[in-house]
């Protein structure tokens, strides 16, 4: 499953789309094998952003719940997109980029 999380742009035809951060989180949550997520920052006003879930992304990835995801960001906000994108190189670097469970 492709997962696209943005509050304003369609997702892309074959992308799941979350709107907020608690939608992206449920599809985590519920163990979807997600192959690839797109993120953008700002998702509205009390709806999280994209840093709230590529953090729970490395959580999981860590417990072994789920694989690394591929990942890529699309964000409009050029210091929230760079927040993502770091938190996206520190991931791989801990985990090898590798996308195996334990």
């Amino acid at each position: 499953m492709k997962l696209w999380l943005d509050d304003n742009r369609p997702a892309p035809d074959g992308w799941t789309w979350a709107k907020t951060a608690s939608e992206a989180i449920k599809w985590l949550m519920a163990g979807s094998d997600i192959t690839d997520i797109s993120f953008d920052h700002d998702l509205g006003e009390g709806n999280g952003d994209g840093h709230d879930v590529v953090s729970l992304v490395e959580e999981l990835v860590y417990a072994g719940r789920i694989k690394m995801p591929e990942m890529a960001v699309h964000s409009a906000n050029p210091v929230g997109a760079q927040k993502i994108h770091l938190a996206i190189e520190a991931m791989k670097r801990r985990h090898g980029g590798l996308r195996e469970s334990g």
